[in-house]
């Protein structure tokens, strides 16, 4: 039989289910919005709350669309009464919760209009119903090529962040081995990154810049490379790249390519060329 200890454990566990599982509403005035899925409501205590909004992950503000997505919102909630039905908070401090303006699910509005992802990665956090309804709303605005959906294949925001975190990351931790230049820029290799690879090995190389390229959209000072060479057959191809507006690989990136590029040869008293008997040396 089952001892009254044993019954008080079982009973204090499906009571913590019970709160946990229950969302709690907070009512209150929008007072900041700062991107497409956070804002700031005032409460009637004049108690600030920090909402990351449940269930969607929107363009982060250097994305394309991070501006529109933060504009949709603001005309949504900004300013205006609402209600937070949340029950969780993240590892920010931020109350993860679902905004009602009027009824209305901002939330589900911003995944409508194109300026949100459904956040699948989080969707067991939402009811059945809410689940759907962001699966199919994001549907519906990938086909009729809303917002961010312009583009086919836009980088979601959690890979952008994970992204900017590698860039950094590789930034900080390479150990760039200048390798050639002229009076307008620098090459460098990091020979530490050297890996193998299909038809010989990949490595980062970065070059800097003495002046601005503004031949771009965005001008910058500096390019990460991540390149895989065919040590044998002697040609090579960009795997990535990004461009950052300082010097070394800091700085804001402004331009990032992911898309992998075809395989070309290597001339003869180039950069390339030099980068390749770096990468290549000692395989």
């Amino acid at each position: 039989m089952m001892s009254h200890f044993t019954r008080i454990l079982l009973l204090a566990a499906f009571l913590l289910f019970v709160h946990t599982a229950t969302a709690n509403t907070l009512h209150g005035r929008v007072v900041g919005v700062a991107d497409g899925d956070t804002v700031t409501v005032l409460d009637a205590t004049n108690t600030q709350w920090k909402i990351r909004l449940m269930g969607i992950d929107a363009p982060e503000k250097k994305m394309p669309f991070g501006q529109k997505s933060k504009e949709s919102l603001s005309a949504l909630v900004f300013n205006k009464q609402v209600a937070v039905a949340f029950n969780k908070r993240d590892k920010y401090g931020r109350t993860v919760g679902k905004i009602l303006v009027d009824g209305v699910d901002a939330n589900l509005e911003q995944v409508k209009s194109g300026l949100a992802w459904h956040y699948k990665q989080y969707e067991r956090e939402q009811s059945a119903t809410d689940r759907t309804a962001y699966a199919q709303a994001e549907e519906q605005a990938r086909s009729e090529h809303r917002g961010l959906w312009v583009d086919p294949d836009p980088t979601p925001p959690w890979d952008w962040r994970k992204q900017q975190k590698n860039d950094a990351s590789i930034s900080e931790e390479a150990n760039w081995v200048e390798v050639g230049g002229n009076d307008s820029q620098t090459v460098y290799a990091d020979p530490a990154s050297i890996r193998k690879a299909g038809k010989g090995v990949k490595m980062w190389s970065l070059l800097d810049l003495k002046e601005p390229d503004t031949t771009t959209s965005k001008p910058y000072l500096s390019m990460m490379l991540l390149t895989e060479y065919d040590c044998k057959g002697e040609q090579y191809r960009f795997i990535a790249s990004s461009n950052h507006a300082g010097n070394m690989g800091k700085g804001d990136v402004t331009y990032r390519d992911a898309r992998v590029a075809e395989w070309k040869q290597i001339p003869q008293n180039s950069a390339a060329r030099t980068l390749w008997k770096t990468a290549c040396g000692k395989w």
